[in-house]
């Protein structure tokens, strides 16, 4: 399983768990049923992934003295090997992307994609 968090992901991550180290301690990376493509990522922050246990892919991360993790689920293993976290800015809007190599269709407005398998 390859799985890539790039320095500007890492750099920004850093950002939020340094504004809240109690509650910013896991990055959940998810795949939901949405958009006009059929799956969309929904990012949201976990306080522990005990809850989870044996569920998440778990990647730990330190950076600029910071720990933390960013995890998905395990059943999305498949459709998220090989893929790049990274944070980027596009005229005035910055977001977290997933540059995977495993989508097939992505829809116009970019939020919503689909894979081959």
């Amino acid at each position: 399983m390859e799985f890539i968090i790039d320095d500007s992901a890492k750099q920004w991550l850093s950002t939020l768990h340094a504004e809240n180290p109690d509650k910013n301690k896991i990055l959940l990376i998810n795949l939901i049923k949405s958009g006009c493509s059929g799956w969309a990522y929904h990012y949201s922050w976990l306080e522990n992934s005990e809850e989870f246990k044996g569920k998440l892919y778990l990647i730990p991360i330190e950076y600029a003295g910071k720990h933390f993790e960013v995890a998905f689920p395990e059943m999305y293993l498949e459709y998220l090997n090989g893929s790049t976290l990274k944070f980027v800015t596009v005229e005035l809007n910055s977001r977290l992307i997933v540059d995977n190599p495993n989508v097939s269709t992505l829809c116009g407005c970019g939020e919503s994609v689909n894979f081959e398998k």
